[in-house]
C-alpha cells in the first residue's frame, strides 16, 4: 500500500481536503484515507440501513462488510457516474436486501423504502422499477430535477447551476415532484389495496 507524504498525512488528520482529494487518495489505496471515508460516512449509513434493518447488531455488522466491500471494490467508483455516497449506499442497500434474502425476511421494509427515501433528501440510486415509476408519473423538467438530486446526489444549488433555474424554483418544483410521487403510490396502494 503506498504511502503518503507527512504532509499529506497532515492533511487527512485536519480534514481540510474536498471529496475529490479523498477520492484520489482512496483510489492509491491509502489506509488513513478510508479510516476518514469511514468516520465521515458511517454514522449517515447506519442510520440509514436502520431504517431497513432493525436490529443494531445486524445493521452494524452489514455495515462493516459493507465497508469491507467499498475497500476491496474501490477501484470501481468512477465519480463521473455518481456521487460517493450514492455509490456506497447501493453497496449498503444490496447488502441489507442480500441479508433479508437469505434469512427469509419479508421485503416490505425494503419495498416500502423508494418514496420515503426519496421525501428523505439523501441521495439515493437508481433502483430498478423505480426509475419507470418516476417517468410515467412527472413531468420531462420534474423527472429532470429528480435525476439530478435524489439519484445523482446533487444538492439544491448544483440542481440549480446545472440546470440553469433559480434556486427558489428548484426547491419548489422539487416539493411539487414529490407530492405527485406521493399522490401516486397512494393512487397504487388503494387500487391494490
Amino acid at each position: 500500500m503506498p504511502s503518503l507524504p507527512t504532509s499529506s498525512n497532515r492533511l487527512l488528520s485536519a480534514r481540510v481536503y474536498n471529496e475529490a482529494a479523498l477520492i484520489a487518495l482512496l483510489k492509491a489505496e491509502n489506509q488513513k484515507a478510508f479510516e476518514e471515508l469511514y468516520s465521515r460516512f458511517a454514522p449517515t449509513l447506519l442510520a440509514k440501513l436502520m431504517r431497513i434493518i432493525t436490529d443494531q447488531q445486524q445493521a452494524e455488522d452489514l455495515l462493516q462488510d459493507s465497508f469491507v466491500n467499498i475497500w476491496l471494490n474501490f477501484h470501481q467508483y468512477e465519480p463521473t457516474k455518481g456521487r460517493l455516497f450514492t455509490w456506497m449506499w447501493r453497496i449498503v442497500r444490496n447488502n441489507a436486501s442480500t441479508h433479508l434474502k437469505l434469512a427469509g425476511s419479508s421485503h416490505e421494509r425494503l419495498e416500502d423504502f423508494h418514496l420515503d427515501e426519496l421525501s428523505s433528501g439523501t441521495p439515493t440510486y437508481n433502483w430498478v422499477g423505480i426509475d419507470i415509476w418516476i417517468q410515467s408519473t412527472l413531468s420531462p423538467h420534474q423527472c429532470q430535477l429528480i435525476q439530478l438530486l435524489y439519484f445523482q446526489g446533487y444538492t439544491h444549488q448544483e440542481a440549480s447551476d446545472e440546470l440553469g433555474w433559480p434556486l427558489g424554483t428548484v426547491k419548489t418544483r422539487a416539493q411539487q415532484a414529490l407530492k405527485r410521487l406521493r399522490s401516486s403510490e397512494r393512487a397504487v396502494e388503494i387500487r391494490h389495496g
